[in-house]
């Protein structure tokens, strides 16, 4: 369970929260079939594979959830001559027969979440573009406008949307090939702050202990 502290508001981050769990905390790595891209609630699968490292012939480092789809956690910014790794973003691609490569967030506790962050294309030498997803839950409910990223673009697409949540209610951040797979690499960048988690009502009662015990002493010493 990812920990929150009550009064604060709860904050989370795709980058900074990766981990060799999965789930990791609030976030999931797992991918679907494009075709199931309205009923990802059914058909998402978690990423089977984590290897750390996994890069590293390659001559950059980073941390990877691996599966049809592959989703890693550069250590730094790199350039390996086909792919411009970002640090401070994750690295989404989709697999050969088009599977979607999916990060996923799930609500710990009900109440307005603020999404904000960014998507940029990590490929620099070509492709026919992406398909990028924001979507809610089981349905086909559409969280951001861009879904179909036809070109290769030089500036990153933003992401900012608030949406009420109940408590383990889902979001998918989703990429697809638009076409064939190759030059696919997309970098995701997302931060998400939720409600304050209530107090729990024994720390709520020791409060209460406490500024009566408090004004007790006052009063005595008046």
């Amino acid at each position: 369970m990812y920990a929150v502290a009550p009064g604060l508001p709860s904050t989370y981050s795709a980058t900074g929260d990766f981990g060799s769990t999965n789930p990791s905390g609030a976030w999931s790595y797992g991918q679907a079939a494009q075709s199931n891209l309205n009923n990802l609630g059914a058909s998402f699968n978690l990423l089977p594979t984590y290897a750390a490292n996994c890069a590293l012939g390659g001559g950059f480092l980073a941390d990877c959830w691996i599966g049809t789809a592959f989703i890693s956690s550069p250590t730094g910014t790199f350039d390996t001559g086909t792919v411009n790794y970002l640090a401070g973003y994750l690295n989404l691609h989709p697999g050969v027969d088009g599977t979607l490569a999916i990060v996923r967030f799930t609500a710990l506790i009900t109440g307005s979440y603020t999404f904000l962050g960014q998507w940029m294309d990590d490929d620099i030498v070509s492709g026919n573009g992406v398909d990028l997803y924001a979507r809610l839950g089981y349905g086909t409910d559409r969280l951001t406008s861009a879904e179909h990223v036809p070109n290769w673009r030089s500036t990153p697409l933003g992401i900012s949307f608030t949406q009420s949540l109940t408590a383990g209610q889902l979001v998918y951040f989703a990429v697809g090939a638009n076409g064939e797979y190759t030059f696919d690499s997309v970098g995701l960048q997302l931060n998400v702050t939720g409600p304050s988690p209530a107090p729990e009502p024994g720390t709520v009662l020791l409060v209460g202990l406490s500024s009566a015990a408090l004004w007790f002493k006052r009063r005595r010493t008046n």
